[in-house]
């Protein structure tokens, strides 16, 4: 297996973690999609630059495309559905701290986010 179809999974996985970060019968935190995509979206270029590339230039790019799909209910992610800002602020700080291995390694998201 090459490198990149390996990290396309490893993201897959992350990104179907980070979609059950919430109960969709809840409205969710209403600044959730503003706090955390932009932190992801710093954490994922960090961690995996190549596959990042793919799809933004910088994470201030992939922050612009992926809050109004998150607020618009549109990300395929549901990212922030059910999140209480409690629950946003505990990911956030999660996704800040968590190491690069440990975030797209077979772990997933850390259980903050879950």
């Amino acid at each position: 297996m090459t490198l990149l179809p390996r990290r396309f999974v490893l993201v897959s996985l992350l990104l179907a973690a980070l979609a059950g970060c919430g109960d969709e019968t809840t409205p969710g935190d209403p600044t959730c999609c503003e706090n955390l995509y932009p932190v992801w979206c710093q954490r994922f270029a960090m961690c995996d630059p190549l596959t990042f590339s793919l799809s933004w230039s910088d994470p201030t790019d992939c922050a612009a495309e992926q809050v109004p799909a998150c607020r618009s209910g549109d990300d395929s992610e549901s990212l922030c559905m059910g999140h209480t800002p409690e629950h946003t602020e505990a990911c956030i700080e999660a996704l800040g701290v968590t190491v690069c291995d440990e975030l797209f390694g077979a772990a997933g998201l850390p259980r903050a986010c879950r």
